[in-house]
């Protein structure tokens, strides 16, 4: 990345630092020294960018020195940055990109309804199952013991029902 030299013509540039934008303004990197005390030999910026799907969360940007093998790659770059009169001067920069977690609020919310239906209805059926007895034997005091709700009232011993309204097909012809 090249850095232009700053507008003072009178003297020489004894610190000059950077900041970072992505995004439209919207994630800035912290104010980074590339040039000037505390800085010792060609730095190299490294930017950590994190991103949940397709939106940008946030940036961290340090300086590091240059290792020995990039500065071999850059030889030439590396003997501009330490000309003082030459401008615009070259700085490194290394992204790195860290993926977030991207969480879907509805898929979520299915899954907690899911689950707590889910539990409801164990609940309920463990409930029953524990009370059956009782609510059978309530129905029975209720209603009566004789009470028989496919084959309708109970009828007196010895006695006949009526018989069906219906002769059931039992195959073969119509006539019997």
């Amino acid at each position: 990345m090249p850095i232009n030299k700053p507008g003072t013509d009178a003297q020489e540039v004894t610190d000059y630092r950077i900041q970072l934008s992505f995004d439209g303004d919207r994630v800035l990197t912290p104010w980074l020294t590339v040039l000037g005390k505390g800085v010792e030999g060609m730095p190299l910026l490294e930017v950590q960018l994190r991103r949940a799907g397709d939106e940008l969360k946030g940036a961290k940007a340090w300086v590091l020195p240059l290792p020995d093998e990039l500065l071999m790659k850059h030889a030439a770059l590396y003997e501009d940055y330490k000309n003082t009169t030459h401008w615009p001067k070259h700085v490194l920069v290394h992204y790195r990109w860290h993926d977030e977690g991207d969480v879907d609020f509805n898929k979520g919310l299915y899954v907690l309804l899911a689950t707590g239906l889910l539990l409801f209805l164990l609940l309920s059926f463990n409930t029953l199952a524990g009370v059956q007895s009782k609510v059978a034997q309530l129905l029975s005091d209720v209603v009566g013991a004789q009470y028989d709700p496919l084959g309708g009232p109970a009828l007196p011993e010895g006695a006949q029902g009526q018989p069906p309204l219906y002769i059931p097909f039992k195959g073969g012809s119509h006539v019997e």
